[in-house]
Parts: structure tokens; sequence; C-alpha cells
């Protein structure tokens, strides 16, 4: 079987002015496979995080549908909002939309989920093309406490680092080098306007149709792209849906294999 270690992070601009998403595909033989990033001129730090984790699935699907091999699919984020969104709350965000009737996400404090466009556009991805990924959240910012950081992922995720055949130091350094690598791209795009970075041309995504957006997302090496819908079109955007959807999904993101399985037990039992 084939391992691949998608490692997910993104930056903001100064005064939190654009965001840069980033995700660094490596195949567990130690080859890397591809760095891709895509800017969002008008983004947050939240939009950017889940943007990436977005990035990161469709790079596994397309990966997925490149090889007949059985593969496996880790994702690294060091955000805790995106991870335990795509694993754990949606299914408690579905389950409220479902109470009111509409395609709206509902957090537990009975709002909108913020950039919930990117949710359900994992949640679909992940169903329309019936791909397994583990998620999990790490430690950003890791450069000495390896051991503190193994000790953390393991608590968040519950499985130690050695079961995934990684160390923390693999996995910082990664998370390092998205993290480093996004906030030069977005640097130099603020300051300069500029559409090349090391020789790469970016290429321009500003649809407002996802498929056409999913199409090119897995192309470019980076990508420069507009908020793809509006705040209304986010709550609007349709989700697949139903009892037996929401299992497989489960079974897809394997959400009864982290901490938080008794949460999401209720919802796909």
């Amino acid at each position: 079987m084939k391992i691949f270690d998608i490692y997910c992070d993104a930056s903001v601009g100064n005064n939190l002015r654009g965001a840069c998403a980033g995700a660094l595909v490596v195949e567990r033989n130690g080859q890397t496979m591809k760095f891709q990033a895509v800017i969002q001129p008008t983004g947050t730090n939240n939009s950017g995080e889940i943007c990436a984790v977005l990035l990161g699935v469709m790079n596994a699907i397309s990966i997925k549908q490149s090889t007949s091999e059985p593969c496996r699919f880790n994702i690294f984020s060091d955000s805790a909002i995106s991870i335990k969104g795509v694993r754990e709350w949606i299914f408690g965000w579905i389950a409220n939309a479902n109470k009111r009737g509409n395609n709206i996400l509902i957090n537990s404090e009975n709002n909108p989920v913020i950039n919930q466009f990117y949710f359900k556009t994992i949640f679909n991805q992940i169903i329309l093309n019936d791909i397994s990924i583990y998620f999990y959240h790490q430690l950003g910012h890791v450069t000495t406490n390896y051991a503190g950081a193994a000790k953390e992922f393991h608590k968040t995720n519950g499985i130690p680092l050695v079961r995934l055949g990684l160390t923390s130091e693999e996995i910082s350094n990664c998370n390092n080098f998205v993290d480093n690598k996004t906030r030069e791209i977005l640097r130099q795009f603020l300051a300069t306007g500029s559409t090349t970075f090391d020789g790469v041309v970016f290429d321009i995504i500003a649809n407002t149709d996802y498929e056409q957006v999913s199409d090119q997302m897995t192309i470019p090496v980076i990508s420069v792209m507009e908020q793809p819908l509006t705040q209304n079109e986010h709550y609007t955007f349709a989700l697949i849906n139903g009892p037996n959807i929401i299992k497989r999904y489960a079974e897809l993101v394997h959400a009864l294999d982290y901490p938080s399985k008794a949460r999401v037990m209720k919802y796909v039992s």
C-alpha cells in the first residue's frame, strides 16, 4: 500500500489582510510529490486554514484517481477548527441544518458556521469520490519540544505517532515548510502584486462555480483564488445529505477512531 502524508497550513498578511493556503504532499518513501498553494487576496486565517485542508483533500482525490494501487492518505493540520470541524463537529452542524430544513450548517451556538462552503465541499468531495482519509491535528510552529508535541498529538488524535511510522520532528518540519513557504508567497504577492514566485507563474482562479474551481485546484502549483462564493451563497451551497450518507462519511473520515467518537456516535448510530 502506498502511503501519502499531506501537510496543510496557511499564512495571513499584515493586519490579517489576505491569506495563502498550502499543501505539501509527501509519499512515505520520502519523495516529495508536490507542493501547492492558493492565495486568497481577501481571505482570513480560518478561511486559509480550511482551504488548505480542501487543497489536501483534492490532492488525495487526484492521486487516488491516477493509480490502481491501494493508498492511505493522512492529512495533517495545525488548525483545530479545521480538523475538528471535518471529523467531529460537522455531524452536529448537519443535524442542526436538518432540523431547520435548509442547507445552512449551524454550530452549537445556533449561528451559521463560518467558511461553511469549504466544509461542505470537503464533505461532498469525500462522499462523491468515496475516498478514505485520516485527519490529524498537530501543533504548529514546533522547532524544539518534539517530545511535548508528540504527547499532544497522541492526546488529541488518540494514536501515537510511532504507530503512524512518523516522528514529531518529521511532521513538524513539514508543517513549518508549508507555513514558511505560504508566508513567503503571500508576502511577495501583497507587496508587488506579482503572479510569479520562484519562476512559477500563478494561475488565476476566480470562479464562483465550484466544479470549475475544484477541477483547476488539482493542476496549478500556485494559484490565486478570490473568495469563491458570497456569504449568502456559502449558506445555500448544496450539501449531499441523508442518514446513510452521514454514516458513510463517518466511515471514510474514520470519525469513530478519534477521542471524540462518543459525540459522533449519536449522529451515525
